[in-house]
């Protein structure tokens, strides 16, 4: 059974239908409410001042556009070939297909993202993947964490502010970015104030005294399911922060520390004991935030009662599986710029490679000389 409404106006009025509803097109000034019901064949929304709520039904939309300076919320919009347009926040479970405009407001809730075209200011808690077929341009001017071990790219070519150790970012990932091409950083004269050419001499020893000081380390990772198998050679942030702190970030991290399958016991209500397959040091733990992983699924910020060298007690107010994976917890955790480490290779390179050139060019003058010698002491008879 369908619900049809003919074509006219509905003026100041409640429209309620158990069945699905066919609409052509909708105009108000308010907010539009379906409660729970599947739309079908939706003609264009324009002028919708108010809200506009789905509740957890599928949208079909055809080839129309929904226009609305309010918020959205709904379970799932098809087709891919429609244009979304809100004022206001979009908040929904399901799988968005659309060109998508959100102004200056939020998307939240997302569960998959396959868009040709994407202009938002924040998209928060995305449990599935963005899938972008243009270029998406961030046009925030950056958040300041003063801990955060995540990535960023600024779009505006700022890289941030060192004073207190933080920097502004635009962009946070968990593991690594990886790309078809190339990562491209803004580098003119006009956001730089240059101090020497790296011709200069004094300039070229400056660069070579500072590489040489860099500790460097053989080392691989705590966590191999993330980061692979295998040694690498490299800098620890640390040891690199004692002779170069502009190098280097305080930002925190959920490490390792605890990386144990645990056994998840009921003590009391709101309390939980997670019991270690063996025993840590609990000298490396100073946060209170655990990330724990249920079946495969990540959580974060568990609270953390007490500390033991075999298990831990942790706050929880709802039901957990028998069995977890304890990854570890919120800890300093500094990141390098790998940038300057790049351009400070560039200059100590170029510096090393002149040098060469020199001793290769002396070295043939002295092979000549050597020759010349030779030459005169074969044509001449020495008598010691």
């Amino acid at each position: 059974m369908t619900t049809s409404i003919a074509n006219g106006a509905i003026v100041d009025a409640n429209v309620s239908s158990s069945a699905a509803i066919q609409i052509s097109k909708i105009n108000v000034n308010s907010n539009v409410n379906f409660n729970g019901n599947n739309i079908t064949n939706l003609g264009g929304f324009s002028g919708v001042s108010g809200n506009i709520i789905y509740g957890t039904t599928t949208v079909d939309m055809g080839n129309n556009n929904i226009d609305t300076v309010g918020t959205l919320y709904c379970g799932q919009i098809q087709p891919v070939s429609s244009n979304i347009t809100i004022g206001g926040n979009i908040s929904f479970t399901g799988t968005l297909g659309a060109n998508l405009n959100c102004g200056n407001y939020n998307l939240n809730n997302v569960n998959q993202i396959n868009v040709s075209q994407v202009s938002v200011t924040t998209i928060s808690r995305p449990s599935g993947q963005i899938t972008v077929s243009n270029p998406m341009l961030f046009t925030d001017s950056g958040t300041s964490f003063s801990g955060t071990a995540y990535g960023y790219l600024n779009s505006s070519g700022s890289t941030g502010t060192q004073a207190s150790g933080s920097g502004l970012y635009s962009i946070k990932t968990h593991n690594r970015i990886l790309c078809a091409t190339e990562i491209d950083c803004y580098s003119s004269k006009n956001i730089k104030k240059i101090v020497s050419s790296c011709d200069d001499l004094k300039t070229q020893q400056e660069a070579v005294d500072l590489f040489k000081k860099i500790p460097l380390f053989k080392y691989d990772y705590k966590d191999k399911i993330k980061n692979g198998n295998g040694f690498t050679y490299g800098i620890i942030a640390e040891f690199l922060e004692n002779i170069e702190p502009t190098y280097v970030k305080k930002d925190f991290e959920y490490v390792p520390n605890i990386y144990n399958e645990s056994k998840c016991v009921k003590i009391d209500d709101g309390k939980y004991r997670l019991k270690f397959d063996h025993q840590i040091n609990i000298n490396n733990i100073t946060s209170k935030k655990v990330k724990i992983f249920f079946d495969g699924t990540e959580k974060t910020d568990y609270e953390i009662l007490n500390i033991f060298d075999d298990h831990i007690i942790i706050k929880c107010h709802f039901d957990l599986l028998s069995t977890c994976f304890i990854y570890g917890t919120y800890e300093p955790c500094p990141s390098v710029s790998k940038l300057k480490i790049f351009e400070l290779n560039c200059v100590v390179c170029q510096f090393l490679l002149k040098q060469n050139q020199e001793l290769q060019n002396k070295n043939e003058e002295l092979k000549n000389r050597i020759k010349i010698i030779e030459n005169m002491l074969s044509n001449k008879k020495i008598i010691l």
